[in-house]
């Protein structure tokens, strides 16, 4: 086994017990009542990508490949407001949000969300902060439902936008590789048949890159592509199964 594939694999096995980055995590429209969501999601490198370690110390990949990853487990809930059947609030929690909140420490591990929308049978649009302990947040989306409400599980599709600003920046060098409090935005789509969706997520920093330590050898990527997988369920639902 060679030295490079040595340092590579305490690298990948520690990317699958942490949490890169967490994309939306949250329905697209409002309901009543209590609303969850639970996820999967693979994540690989985009643009500049790299390893470190003890012997060379940070080298940038050649051949395009660097630090990936698979989130076992993302989570959100909260609830959900309905009026006049078209304005929809909702607000909740989401976890992990280390990397989306720029925090490292304890007081990262959860971000708050809120969304607003208008919506009809057949669309909606939606726009709302999120806060938390490294910075703040602002997501639009949209989901369009083509077979209005009552086609459950007929496909809906959705699109989303995020930018993120930490309250204090930290411009790094330009041949940085340590972590830094910067901008960042994400546009993904997401594709729902009734309760389960399938979620595409392009991420990147406006600066520097995510770092991640394994040991002694660290990865690092300045963008995220994320193909994610879930679930989500809501008060709504179990009131259809009632009214069937």
């Amino acid at each position: 086994m060679g030295r490079s594939l040595q340092r590579l694999i305490p690298a990948v096995l520690c990317l699958l017990l942490v949490a890169c980055v967490t994309p939306l995590i949250h329905p697209l429209r409002a309901g009543n009542g209590f609303v969850a969501e639970a996820g999967s999601s693979f994540q690989f490198g985009h643009g500049r990508e790299g390893t470190c370690d003890n012997e060379q110390g940070c080298v940038d990949s050649d051949d395009g490949s660097g630090a990936s990853g698979l989130n076992l487990i993302q989570l959100s809930g909260g609830y959900s407001w309905l009026f006049w059947e078209h304005v929809g609030v909702m607000v909740g929690l989401y976890f992990p949000g280390w990397e989306n909140l720029k925090d490292g420490d304890w007081t990262g591990t959860f971000g708050m969300w809120s969304y607003f929308t208008l919506q009809g049978p057949y669309a909606s649009i939606g726009v709302g902060p999120e806060v938390g302990v490294g910075g703040w947040a602002l997501t639009a989306g949209t989901e369009l439902q083509l077979w209005g409400d009552d086609a459950f599980w007929m496909p809906r599709i959705g699109g989303y936008g995020r930018v993120f600003w930490p309250y204090e920046y930290d411009h790094p060098a330009p041949d940085s590789t340590s972590d830094v409090r910067v901008r960042t935005w994400e546009i993904g789509g997401r594709l729902r048949f009734g309760p389960f969706y399938v979620q595409y997520t392009y991420y990147t920093q406006v600066e520097g890159v995510m770092y991640w330590e394994a040991y002694e050898t660290a990865g690092y990527s300045q963008g995220m592509h994320i193909i994610s997988v879930g679930g989500s369920v809501c008060a709504d639902m179990f009131r259809r199964k009632e009214r069937e």
